[in-house]
């Protein structure tokens, strides 16, 4: 049996990668995954005042949110043993930057658009069932369909969208830049299930909806798409010979 050798002055990384944040849904597998991260510390500074309170900062940001660009900062925080300097750990980084050490304060109102994320794969923000009133659904069904018979129109071996029905609305909370939901449709050909994240201007009269990212195919589609190798798109065309 070997003996384990503790190196001091060394830090040790685990990044340990899940596929979703909650089990509720087949949907948030398309969420970015959960990072744990785990760090190791063996430390001759460990009774330094300094790095006391460079560790209580620490702990206290790995149970905020935080991203991989996060981890990134902090890793080069370790290397340069910026981790060190009191002044350093006291700033108080903007809202807005996208690269954060978690030897700094994370800001508590920071949300996925301050980081640059998708809101498709953001899974930090509170969604609530949104009611079918005054037709909003039909509405949605009808700018979707059209939406992606345009993206379809790129490729005329794929088959346009017949039908489209909108089965679920989530209403989003959590980014400032209005009305965001997360709707989930049914269409055929190739009875498809989808999940698109859609800004709702309700100022516009005319074009009020706007698709946010890509359209996720959360359902199982084989080789429907063989016919184009467009990654966006191939998760949203039929191609004809398969019909």
């Amino acid at each position: 049996m070997r003996r384990a050798v503790l190196v001091f002055n060394t830090f040790i990384f685990n990044n340990i990668s899940e596929n979703a944040f909650y089990s509720y849904s087949i949907t948030l597998e398309f969420r970015e995954a959960l990072i744990t991260c785990i760090f190791y510390t063996f430390h001759l500074e460990i009774f330094n005042p300094n790095w006391n309170k460079s560790l209580k900062i620490f702990e206290e940001m790995g149970l905020k949110f935080f991203t991989p660009l996060d981890i990134y900062e902090t890793l080069n925080d370790i290397i340069y043993e910026r981790y060190k300097d009191t002044l350093y750990i006291s700033e108080t980084p903007s809202k807005s930057s996208r690269r954060i050490s978690l030897f700094q304060s994370l800001p508590e109102t920071r949300t996925c658009s301050d980081v640059g994320m998708p809101l498709k794969y953001c899974a930090c923000q509170i969604q609530v069932p949104m009611e079918d009133r005054d037709g909003i659904y039909q509405k949605i069904a009808l700018y979707l369909k059209s939406y992606m018979n345009k993206q379809l129109d790129k490729f005329k071996k794929c088959a346009k969208v017949t039908t489209l029905e909108v089965r679920k609305v989530q209403k989003v909370y959590g980014e400032n830049i209005g009305h965001i939901m997360s709707v989930q449709a049914y269409y055929d050909p190739g009875g498809a299930i989808i999940e698109v994240t859609i800004i709702w201007d309700k100022s516009e009269e005319i074009n009020p909806f706007r698709v946010s990212g890509d359209i996720s195919r959360i359902n199982k589609y084989g080789n429907q798409s063989h016919c184009i190798d467009d990654i966006l798109l191939m998760k949203i065309c039929v191609c004809n010979d398969m019909l």
